[in-house]
């Protein structure tokens, strides 16, 4: 079930990316055409999403990567309001801020899934150590999003994505497992000595 979640919140986390991406074109100071920074996005996704998965994640435990994962993510989708302000302040360095705040999440996420999809072990202790903080979480985050109801940088999907990161946080925190992660290349070495 746990996993099911998360696949939901990746995908969700995906989707607010794509939709909120505003017209990067006037405010990338680095003479990008459109094309280009979608180029730079999508090549720019696919080698961090390698070095997460395949050079970082490896290195630590599945719990303390689930962790970071969902932490990094969380103050991502904080930042997408800020640039947001920045770009409609026409601020010159804001496009290439939003493309730098992307492929910071690409890395979280990538930390994430190597991290998130494991089983998850719960008892009566765990559970009851993690309502506390979910509870306040979840105060924190409609908290957050009825003060900025009066701005014009209310984004409600980065506030929901960042509610629903810093859960699944404390839920790694409360009843990751801290098992080895799968190293990717360990996986080859062993697969080409079955040869």
């Amino acid at each position: 079930m746990i996993g099911a979640i998360n696949v939901a919140g990746l995908l969700f986390s995906v989707y607010f990316y794509a939709w909120l991406r505003p017209d990067l074109q006037a405010n990338v100071r680095m003479g990008f055409y459109r094309y280009k920074v979608d180029f730079a996005i999508y090549f720019g996704t696919a080698v961090w999403l390698f070095l997460a998965m395949c050079v970082v994640a490896p290195r630590v435990c599945r719990r303390t990567n689930a962790i970071a994962g969902n932490c990094g993510m969380a103050v991502c989708s904080i930042i997408v309001i800020v640039n947001h302000y920045l770009l409609e302040k026409k601020w010159v360095w804001g496009g290439l801020l939003y493309l730098s705040n992307i492929m910071f999440y690409v890395l979280f996420m990538g930390l994430t899934v190597m991290g998130q999809f494991s089983r998850y072990h719960y008892d009566k202790n765990r559970v009851s150590n993690m309502i506390i903080p979910i509870l306040a979480n979840a105060a924190m985050t409609v908290l957050l999003m009825t003060n900025l109801t009066d701005t014009g940088y209310s984004d409600v999907v980065p506030i929901i994505s960042y509610g629903v990161h810093t859960t699944m946080a404390i839920i790694a925190q409360g009843a990751g497992p801290r098992l080895k992660t799968l190293d990717f290349f360990e996986y080859l070495n062993q697969f080409k000595r079955r040869q």
